[in-house]
């Protein structure tokens, strides 16, 4: 019993300890274990959807990410005037280089990848610039994330119902009906998530930019 105890009060610290780490608060003295798995629970799916949905939909059907995307030269959704001004306040403030182009003598693919990669860069140095001036683009990322996670859930519950659909069918049974109902709501939810993880992604990176054209003047030295 008293081994038994240690380990339970072993086992009841190191909860604790993670959940401080983690932000995740002791209610009356006791940590509440359902909170903590929660978390844990959020995190990998967070982390699933980041590598599944993500990396294998999102990004190659938007064509990268919009952050980047939107500040090169052949994309149309800025100005070319705000994108000038987005380039010339880079270089002053920041004194860097702000040429997109890719090295000479490598595929088109590879060139694509290179411009690419310069304009995330670039975009990174502008985010960690407003980084402190307003919460706007940490809650529009953290609702991109989120509606991320429910795009993927709710797809995969589509599936699964369109899955038990054809299995009943295939059993002749009569609640087909029950699926195809669960496959279009789950469907629907699918289809609302997605706008919105799009939205989201596309209100962060409009936030980040306009930030930093827009308060650029407030920084110190300006």
């Amino acid at each position: 019993m008293v081994s038994d105890d240690i380990g339970y009060s072993a086992t009841s610290i190191g909860k604790k300890k993670f959940c401080r780490t983690c932000g995740i608060g002791v209610f009356n003295g006791r940590h509440s274990d359902s909170a903590c798995s929660s978390y844990v629970a959020g995190l990998m799916l967070q982390a699933v959807s980041e590598r599944f949905v993500q990396r294998n939909f999102l990004l190659p059907k938007w064509g990268g990410f919009p952050s980047a995307r939107w500040i090169l030269p052949e994309d149309s959704h800025f100005s070319k005037s705000y994108k000038d001004q987005i380039s010339a306040l880079i270089a002053e403030r920041l004194k860097v280089s702000t040429t997109i182009e890719a090295p000479s003598g490598c595929t088109e693919a590879e060139a694509h990848n290179a411009r690419f990669k310069r304009a995330h860069e670039l975009f990174y140095l502008c985010y960690h610039f407003v980084d402190n001036q307003s919460p706007r683009p940490q809650i529009f990322n953290a609702q991109y994330g989120l509606f991320r996670c429910l795009f993927g859930v709710f797809a995969l519950l589509c599936a699964l119902s369109i899955l038990g659909m054809i299995v009943v069918l295939i059993a002749e049974r009569h609640t087909a009906h029950l699926f195809l109902l669960l496959a279009a709501l789950f469907g629907a939810c699918s289809w609302l998530s997605y706008q919105r993880c799009r939205k989201r992604s596309e209100d962060f990176a409009q936030s980040v930019y306009d930030l930093f054209v827009a308060g650029v003047a407030t920084k110190p030295g300006s």
